[in-house]
C-alpha cells in the first residue's frame, strides 16, 4: 500500500506575481484556494507515482485548476514531489507535496483516475477531494493476501509458457513465483523490507534454483528465474525514462532511469551473490532450455499473464476483459514482428497496438484509465531473458554475449518508446479526426 502524502504549507504571498505558467484551459476569476493548490500537487505526485508521463500529468493539472477558474497556473511535477502554483486575483498560493516511492495498486489507479476526471469537471469540492485522496491511499487490497500470493504465481505461469520453458523448469518458476510473491505483499508493510527486496528475492529464489542446477534437478537456471522475477524487474520506469528524455523531461527521466538501474543492480547483486554462495560454475549458470510446447502456449499464457497481475495487483474484476485486450493486442504484435524476423519491429508493432487498444478501451464509459492496463502489460514486449542474463554474463567468462543481450535488451525499450509514441499519436489523429476525444499527449 502507498504511503500517505505529506503536503506542506499553502500560502498565499501578496503583491507582484512572477512569470506565468502555461494558461489553463478555462477562463473566469476563481479562487485558487488553498484547498484546491494542495489537491492539484497531491493528484500531480500521485499521477507520476502511477506511471503517468509528466506531459499528461501537467495537462490534466491545468484542466482541474481551469475547471475552478484559475486560469494562471503552473506544475512542477517529479517522480518524488510535486509544486503547484496557483495564481489568482494578486494573491500566489505554492503548495508542495512529498512522499516515498511507492508504487499504486491498480484498484488504486482505478479510483485516483476516477478522482481526477471529477476534478477536471469541477464536480467534486476541493476539500472533499482531499479527503476522498486520502481514503484512496489508506484503502486496503480488494482480494485476501493469498490471493494476491496466487495472482504472482499465476503470473509467473503465463510467462513460462511464454517463454516456453519445459515443464519441470516452468514448475519450479511457479514456486519461486509464490515466494517472490509473499515477499512483495510482506514489502509493502515493511518499508526496510521493501528497500532489501529486489536482492532477498533474488538471492533466495537463486539459492534455490542454482542448488536445483549442482543436483541435476534444472538444467536451465536462469531460465527458471526469469518468469518469478519478471514482475520485480523495473521496465515501466524504464520504458517512462526513455519517453521522457525523448520529451526532453531531463530530471523527471533521469530520475526514473536512475531509480531502475538501480532495482536491476540490486536484483543482479542478489543473484551472483547466490551464484557464488552455492560455487555455480557461470557457464553452467546460462543455458538455453527451449521447448517446444506448441504455437498455443505463448497465446495462453498472455491470458495467465493478465489474470495474473489482475489478481495481484488488485485491479477490479470489470477491468479483467480489457486487460485481456491490450494484453492480446500486445501478442499480436509480438506475432508480427516476429514474423518479420526483428525483435525491435516486434517491440513497436506491439506497442503501437497496446497504445490504440488501451486509449480506445479508456474513451468508454466503463473502461478503465489508460494506465491501468497499460502499465502490466509493458513486461510482455520486453525480453526478460535477455536482460536478466546479459546482466549476469558480463560478470562471467561470457562477457561478449552478456553485452550483446543487454545492448538488444536497451534497443527494444526505445522500440516500445517508438512504439508508443506513433501509437497515441495515430490514435490523437484519429479521434481528432472523427470527433471525438483526443488525448492530451
Amino acid at each position: 500500500m502507498s504511503a500517505p502524502i505529506d503536503a506542506s504549507r499553502s500560502e498565499a504571498v501578496r503583491g507582484e506575481t512572477p512569470a506565468a505558467g502555461p494558461a489553463c484551459p478555462a477562463p473566469g476569476g476563481g479562487r485558487a484556494t488553498p484547498e484546491l493548490t494542495r489537491l492539484t500537487a497531491r493528484l500531480g505526485l500521485l499521477m507520476i507515482a502511477a506511471g503517468e508521463t509528466v506531459a499528461r500529468t501537467h495537462a490534466a493539472l491545468r484542466r482541474i485548476a481551469g475547471a475552478y477558474g484559475v486560469t494562471d497556473c503552473s506544475f512542477y511535477t517529479l517522480p518524488t514531489g510535486a509544486i503547484a502554483v496557483l495564481r489568482d486575483r494578486g494573491d500566489l498560493r505554492v503548495e508542495m507535496a512529498a512522499e516515498g516511492a511507492r508504487a499504486l495498486r491498480l484498484d488504486q489507479v482505478q479510483a485516483l483516475y476516477d478522482l481526477v476526471e471529477a476534478a477536471e469537471g469541477g464536480a467534486i469540492d476541493p476539500a472533499d477531494g482531499l479527503a476522498r485522496l486520502d481514503a484512496i491511499l489508506a484503502a486496503k487490497p480488494r482480494y485476501h493476501p493469498l490471493v494476491l500470493i496466487a495472482g504472482h504465481g499465476l503470473a509467473t505461469l503465463g510467462f513460462a509458457l511464454i517463454l516456453q520453458l519445459a515443464w519441470p523448469v516452468t514448475a519450479v518458476a511457479v514456486v519461486l513465483g509464490l515466494l517472490a510473491g509473499t515477499l512483495r505483499i510482506l514489502g509493502t508493510t515493511v518499508h526496510r523490507l521493501e528497500m532489501l527486496r529486489p536482492v532477498i528475492t533474488s538471492f533466495v529464489c537463486g539459492c534455490v534454483v542454482f542448488l536445483m542446477a549442482r543436483q541435476g534437478l534444472v538444467d536451465a537456471p536462469y531460465h527458471a528465474l526469469v518468469p518469478p522475477l519478471l514482475l520485480s524487474l523495473p521496465f515501466v520506469p524504464l520504458t517512462l525514462a526513455t519517453l521522457e528524455l525523448a520529451d526532453r523531461q531531463i530530471v523527471s527521466g533521469a530520475g526514473r532511469l536512475a531509480y531502475a538501474l538501480v532495482q536491476v543492480a540490486l536484483l543482479v547483486f542478489g543473484l551472483l551473490a547466490a551464484q557464488q554462495v552455492v560455487h555455480l560454475p557461470p557457464a553452467d549458470a546460462v543455458t538455453s532450455a527451449a521447448a517446444d510446447l506448441g504455437r498455443w502456449a505463448p497465446w495462453a499464457g498472455t491470458l495467465l499473464f493478465a489474470v495474473g497481475v489482475a489478481l495481484h495487483f488488485a485491479a477490479p474484476l470489470r477491468v479483467l476483459p480489457w486487460l485481456f485486450a491490450v494484453c492480446l493486442a500486445a501478442r499480436v504484435g509480438l506475432e508480427l514482428g516476429d514474423a518479420a524476423g526483428s525483435p525491435y519491429l516486434a517491440a513497436v508493432c506491439g506497442a503501437v497496438l497496446m497504445a490504440l487498444v488501451a486509449e480506445w478501451a479508456a474513451a468508454h464509459t466503463s473502461g478503465p484509465p489508460r494506465l491501468v492496463t497499460f502499465s502490466p502489460t509493458f513486461i510482455l514486449l520486453i525480453p526478460g531473458t535477455l536482460a536478466l542474463t546479459g546482466f549476469t554474463q558480463i560478470f562471467g567468462p561470457e562477457f561478449a554475449i552478456g553485452m550483446t543481450d543487454l545492448t538488444t535488451a536497451l534497443f527494444v525499450l526505445v522500440a516500445i518508446a517508438v512504439g508508443l509514441m506513433v501509437g497515441l499519436g495515430l490514435y490523437e489523429t484519429g479521434a481528432r479526426i472523427l470527433g471525438g476525444r483526443a488525448p492530451q499527449l
